[in-house]
């Protein structure tokens, strides 16, 4: 399944080059530190470390339905045209009944307040769909 989800990601940020708008500006304040983020509208809160050897960031993950047990995970940032960049990062949730959804999340980079995130599902890693999708603020 990962690898399946890999490839619809990696599917998904080639579309996504196209269709998503540039962000400027160059207050970042999680870049090169830990921060977090809210989803304007949703419960979901994402703290952000960034590794700056690396270029990766370390993702922890919690929301309602995930306040007792955070997903952890690896994101990354993506450039694109026109000129922009996203951070990306997957996980496989738990559906408590022996079967996952993988999520894939687009954020707007660098973090700045209002800018947009979008979250991809899949249930058997062929078939991808846009699931949610809104802006976010930056709380620290």
């Amino acid at each position: 399944m990962r690898y399946l989800l890999g490839s619809a990601a990696a599917v998904l940020i080639a579309s996504l080059t196209m269709a998503m708008p540039a962000w400027a500006g160059e207050n970042n304040p999680v870049k090169g530190k830990s921060g977090t983020i809210t989803l304007d509208g949703q419960c979901d809160v994402i703290s952000f470390t960034y590794d700056q050897k690396l270029k990766l960031f370390g993702v922890l993950h919690t929301g309602c339905d995930r306040l007792s047990k955070p997903i952890g995970g690896i994101g990354i940032v993506i450039k694109h045209q026109p000129p922009g960049s996203s951070a990306a990062f997957t996980e496989d949730v738990d559906n408590g009944n022996g079967t996952t959804t993988g999520n894939f999340y687009v954020i707007g980079y660098p973090f700045i307040t209002g800018s947009p995130w979008y979250m991809y599902q899949t249930q058997d890693g062929v078939n991808v769909g846009l699931a949610a999708q809104g802006t976010y603020t930056v709380t620290q």
